[in-house]
């Protein structure tokens, strides 16, 4: 109980512990910071724990695992989606290592770690609190799961939880929980005469409306001079170089870039007017949409240092290569010239060569792609880091499958694949990204039963983007029809129609069947060129047929 007492949802109120002899010495617990919320859990045996959420680590910390960290993950993301980013930029710098610690505990056992899905909305209230800079009402706990797209999801479990609430948390008052599930709950207190009022929500946005009532759902400019608005783009401007992918919603970090960019203050400076209109197209750019960034002044080139420098030329090659700019020889070339000599790169330097290695093959250079994206494998491989090696290799596997080079495929899955999959540091989605990259060459090349191993491999796809989880059901269905499994692959490309719906991946699948029918693949072209008809562009060239062009295009595309 004395425990219990030093965490504020547990705190009953001063006069409540005075009439206690053995606690009345005891201070009130400080409040929640922002960040920090209450948590419930029950397991599979019947144990419940209440739990204190951070943003940080203590000494009595416990980590988040699987399930429950990458939720904590997906929840940071929702939560930019649904607040701005300006005045509170500052938490996407921020190294924010969710942990918990234990407050209460009914039932046997040990809680060393904290895992399951039923903690997705907490976890959004908590990001929110920090992107706001605002804490989390002492009086709030949400029981409701999310799924990726931010919907909510009721939560097993439901009366222990509240049950667990109103016996070991009575600073809470208000249990936030998905609507359907709301009935349930409230028939549960009432039975109970729980102290707990219970608030429906039916969404993100509604639960925030709920605990953030005075939150600007806009873009809100920092108060004062423009000091204050400076320190906000650097902060915007740093986090679209680093470029932390899948923690944030970028289309969010756009507009706040666009919001500082539009004010005077910043209109006025040339330089921070040109930080502005880079950090705003790279943001784009990550957040998946094609936005061409325009090459950095020599200005901003110089006052960067080398490795910032590095890092932001890989964006802007990068971005050269998804809209096949008239430009990319020339700025391959001039970026070229800021690479380290062979044998001496750094990491930068290897993802610079991975950017260059994209956009040549973007305008069909794919030897002189080949050669420089083999020099950035080699390099990550050299100073002992094949997990950097994810991007360039994936790169080098996909223009080696449609080049129809089954010794060149072979060669680099048997000599660099298991190296970049088996490093400690390599992340869950660069795994998947190598694993859709190899199945991809593989049945590009007729190795079918291989693509398929790779392609099946035991991994979470839900958690790697949309495009990695499409492109994957797309060429699985066609390793499975390639292979003689017609049926298997039918099922394939149903469950891709269904996933996929409103993207290019289903027309695309359509293609490849009819190419590998021998069907009229016209129909499917046309299909895939009215949902993507600036991607169908890049592919014309003088004199293709319609149906050299549907085999260009599937066989190239880009993921």
């Amino acid at each position: 109980m004395e425990r219990a007492l030093g965490f504020p949802w547990s705190w009953p109120g001063n006069d409540a512990v005075a009439n206690v002899p053995d606690l009345a010495e005891l201070d009130a617990p400080a409040p929640p910071r922002p960040g920090a919320t209450c948590l419930v859990s029950v397991t599979p045996d019947e144990r419940v724990a209440l739990w204190a959420l951070s943003p940080s680590q203590h000494e009595q910390s416990r980590p988040l695992v699987d399930r429950a960290s990458r939720d904590a993950l997906v929840a940071m993301r929702i939560a930019t989606t649904h607040l701005p980013l300006v005045a509170a930029t500052r938490p996407l710098r921020a190294s924010v290592r969710w942990s918990v610690q234990l407050a209460a505990k009914v039932g046997l056992g040990v809680d060393r770690v904290l895992d399951g899905a039923s903690f997705g909305l907490g976890f959004v209230l908590a990001a929110a609190s920090l992107l706001l800079d605002v804490p989390v009402p002492v009086d709030v706990c949400a029981l409701a799961a999310i799924d990726e797209d931010g919907r909510l999801i009721p939560v097993g479990g439901l009366a222990e939880k509240l049950w667990m609430l109103a016996a070991w948390a009575p600073a809470v008052r208000r249990v936030l929980v998905s609507t359907p599930q709301a009935p349930r709950a409230r028939e549960i207190v009432d039975d109970a005469s729980l102290d707990l009022r219970v608030v429906a929500v039916s969404s993100v946005s509604v639960a925030l409306e709920v605990v953030f009532p005075d939150a600007r759902t806009e873009p809100d400019l920092p108060p004062g001079d423009g000091a204050a608005l400076r320190g906000a783009l650097e902060d915007v401007y740093r986090a679209a170089v680093d470029g932390a992918p899948s923690m944030i919603d970028w289309a969010t970090v756009a507009r706040a870039a666009a919001r500082l960019g539009e004010h005077a203050a910043i209109r006025s400076d040339p330089r921070a007017r040109e930080e502005a209109h880079v950090a705003e197209a790279l943001s784009w750019r990550h957040s998946g949409r094609r936005a061409v960034a325009v090459w950095p002044s020599a200005e901003l080139l110089a006052r960067s240092p080398r490795p910032v420098r590095l890092r932001l030329l890989a964006h802007v090659v990068s971005s050269l290569a998804d809209t096949q700019s008239s430009d990319i020889d020339r700025f391959v070339d001039e970026a070229r010239g800021h690479l380290a000599g062979a044998g001496e790169e750094h990491a930068e330097d290897l993802d610079l060569l991975a950017a260059m290695g994209r956009a040549l093959a973007a305008v069909d250079r794919d030897v002189d792609a080949l050669d420089v994206l083999r020099r950035a494998v080699d390099g990550w491989f050299a100073i002992w880091r094949p997990d950097g090696a994810a991007a360039a290799l994936s790169e080098m596997l996909r223009i080696h499958g449609f080049r129809f080079d089954p010794r060149s495929v072979g060669e680099t899955v048997e000599r660099f694949v298991p190296g970049v999959l088996g490093h400690v540091r390599t992340t869950d989605v660069a795994r998947a990204t190598v694993h859709l990259a190899a199945g991809r060459a593989l049945t590009s090349v007729g190795a079918h039963d291989d693509a398929l191993v790779m392609l099946d491999a035991p991994l979470d796809w839900s958690q790697c983007p949309s495009d990695v989880q499409h492109s994957r059901l797309r060429w699985r269905a066609n390793a499975l029809t390639r292979a003689g499994r017609r049926e298997d692959g039918h099922r394939a490309r149903r469950e891709l129609a269904l996933r996929g719906s409103g993207s290019a991946f289903p027309a695309l699948s359509a293609l490849d069947l009819a190419l590998s029918l021998r069907d009229d693949p016209l129909p499917a072209l046309a299909s895939l060129e009215s949902v993507a008809a600036d991607e169908i562009a890049r592919w014309h060239a003088p004199g293709l047929t319609p149906v050299e062009l549907a085999r260009r295009v599937a066989l190239r595309w880009r993921y």
